[in-house]
């Protein structure tokens, strides 16, 4: 009986020694299996961080290629616009400054042509009345020294009745003289009547090219 008791025990020993080494190396089979899970469970977890980052850096690569792009057709679109718009309005300017440069030139050219015609007109109207006084003048001479003859000639023959045919004779040049005279104050008269109209004219003349407004030629 004992000796049966020692190969039960044995058997039973070894069957629990075969049954623990079965599970430990199923514990350790198990073991292995995760490892390999578990392994490969992280070569499959840096496979697809991995093709994430490589996909998002080509998706950032890409977005910024196109963006670059973008801005730099927007920014060559808008420099070209505004370079256009800035030359346009650049010719648009200098156009107008050339158009009323013309126009200060053919105002001043107007004004120093009215200036000349004036001076002009000014200088003739002051010869004719230089010679018109003059011309007066001569002629009031001319009755000054008649009158002083006439005066001279009757103081010197005051009373001489022998001479009677004489003394007609001067009476009849003092008539003569007297005539003449008359005629000269009516023609210093008409003169002066004439250099009022003449002036007049030019009274009328200087207001009208004053009052004619200044065209702006465009």
């Amino acid at each position: 009986m004992t000796d049966l008791r020692r190969l039960l025990l044995l058997f039973l020993h070894a069957a629990a020694t075969a049954a623990a080494a079965t599970a430990a190396a199923a514990i350790a089979a198990a073991a292995i299996a995760a490892a390999a899970i578990a392994a490969a469970a992280t070569a499959a977890a840096d496979t697809s961080s991995s093709n994430s980052s490589s996909s998002n850096s080509s998706n950032s690569n890409s977005s910024s290629s196109n963006s670059s792009n973008s801005n730099s057709s927007s920014n060559n679109s808008s420099s070209s616009n505004s370079s256009s718009s800035n030359s346009s309005s650049s010719n648009s300017s200098s156009n107008n400054k050339q158009k009323q440069q013309q126009q200060q030139q053919q105002q001043q050219q107007q004004q120093q042509q009215q200036q000349q015609q004036h001076l002009h007109q000014h200088h003739h109207q002051q010869q004719h009345q230089q010679q018109q006084k003059q011309q007066q003048q001569q002629q009031q001479q001319q009755q000054r020294q008649q009158q002083q003859q006439q005066q001279h000639e009757q103081q010197h023959h005051p009373h001489h009745p022998h001479h009677h045919h004489h003394q007609h004779h001067h009476h009849h040049q003092q008539q003569q003289q007297q005539q003449q005279q008359h005629q000269q104050q009516q023609q210093q008269q008409q003169q002066q009547q004439q250099q009022q109209q003449q002036q007049q004219q030019q009274q009328q003349e200087q207001d009208a090219s004053a009052a004619t407004p200044q065209h702006m030629y465009v």
